[in-house]
């Protein structure tokens, strides 16, 4: 739907295909529908996703049809009278019945109002901070956020209290998810299942986290796998980024063979943090900031793994580094891990120091995972 509003052929091949399977509801109104809700989003400053774009302005053709032949649907909610949906949908009405002289009855302002409390939104405004959210969210919503980013910080031992896009993202979820939930209503997806298998920990802990907030909500898999991706993508943004390796690329031949070797690496490894510099001797200076040593020279040091490239930084030497990157970020996570979880440094401990060749079974019926 979304697509054909902006392509001509799209558009054509959309009306084609209801004309023949739908001939009994107003298809060719999508577009007026269309334009009338995009207006109504700016005037509101309320963005629904694209998929939620959709199915409102889908749902809206066939309230036109089931209005033309006077079937009208038995829903009341007075609740959803004092929200700002309301206000949409008294909106989006009024904008239909001036374009297509229709009336609408109560009932279908209340469901609109439902459906708009329950679709997924965006923020757009690059100037959304912590502080003036109260003005847009209930208390109910900003609370229920910031219980679940404190728990599951606390359990990933990262700080997110000052993650603005966490905290925008996360409000604005919890508004549809709420909505839904208090309806009885379910999300769309597709993902759970793999969010569930790719970020267990990060699954578990908001589940966690909803578990044993005061009020209890009864969210299910797939709302808590849509929160599990906000926590993880904070999470990546705030914690990873303190363990990027760092480099010091040494190549004594020159400052042209190096700035050469600087910008093809910058290039392949756009996250590894570089030191550059022409004098092997630099390394004492630097060797306490550094995980790894590029080099075009034959050089060792007790301290720091060398890889010695060609100035061009051919295939195979990138093949090489990329292989030292993989296994300098995973220890430096566990190394980090083990510190703060001992409040102290020391010794640490991988799980082949754990696990044992005669602590392993095979073949053995567990009662339980």
């Amino acid at each position: 739907v979304i697509l054909a509003m902006n392509d001509d052929s799209v558009y054509s091949e959309l009306m084609e295909y209801c004309d023949s399977n739908f001939p009994k509801f107003q298809f060719r109104n999508i577009e007026l529908i269309y334009e009338e809700i995009t207006k109504i989003e700016s005037k509101f400053d309320f963005h629904l996703t694209d998929s939620a774009l959709a199915r409102l302005t889908v749902y809206l053709i066939i309230m036109l049809s089931r209005n033309e032949n006077e079937q009208h649907i038995d829903y009341k909610n007075t609740e959803i009278r004092g929200f700002m949906e309301y206000k949409i949908a008294v909106d989006i009405v009024q904008q239909l019945k001036e374009a297509l002289g229709v009336e609408f009855l109560q009932e279908e302002i209340d469901f609109i109002s439902n459906s708009l409390a329950e679709a997924e939104i965006f923020n757009t405004d690059e100037s959304f901070s912590i502080e003036n959210v109260s003005l847009r969210f209930n208390y109910e919503i900003i609370d229920l956020a910031k219980h679940v980013i404190a728990y599951t910080e606390s359990q990933l031992r990262v700080d997110l209290s000052e993650d603005v896009k966490l905290y925008s993202d996360l409000v604005f979820h919890l508004k549809s998810a709420l909505g839904r939930i208090k309806n009885n209503n379910k999300i769309a997806s597709n993902y759970t299942y793999e969010i569930k298998s790719k970020f267990p920990l990060v699954f578990e802990l908001v589940k966690e986290s909803i578990g044993n907030y005061k009020n209890k909500f009864k969210f299910n898999d797939d709302e808590i796998a849509h929160i599990a991706l906000h926590i993880r993508e904070a999470y990546e943004r705030n914690y990873l980024e303190n363990y990027k390796s760092t480099a010091l690329v040494v190549c004594q031949e020159g400052v042209s063979l190096l700035n050469i070797m600087v910008a093809k690496l910058q290039r392949n490894f756009p996250d590894l943090k570089i030191i550059e510099t022409c004098s092997i001797y630099d390394y004492e200076a630097n060797k306490k900031n550094i995980d790894l040593v590029i080099t075009t020279n034959s050089f060792k040091t007790k301290d720091t793994e060398v890889i010695k490239v060609s100035p061009f930084i051919e295939n195979e030497d990138i093949t090489k580094i990329a292989a030292k990157l993989g296994k300098l970020n995973k220890y430096k996570q566990i190394y980090k891990y083990d510190q703060i979880k001992d409040g102290k440094g020391g010794e640490v401990i991988m799980l082949e120091h754990l696990v044992s060749v005669d602590m392993i079974r095979l073949g053995v019926a567990a009662k339980d995972w």
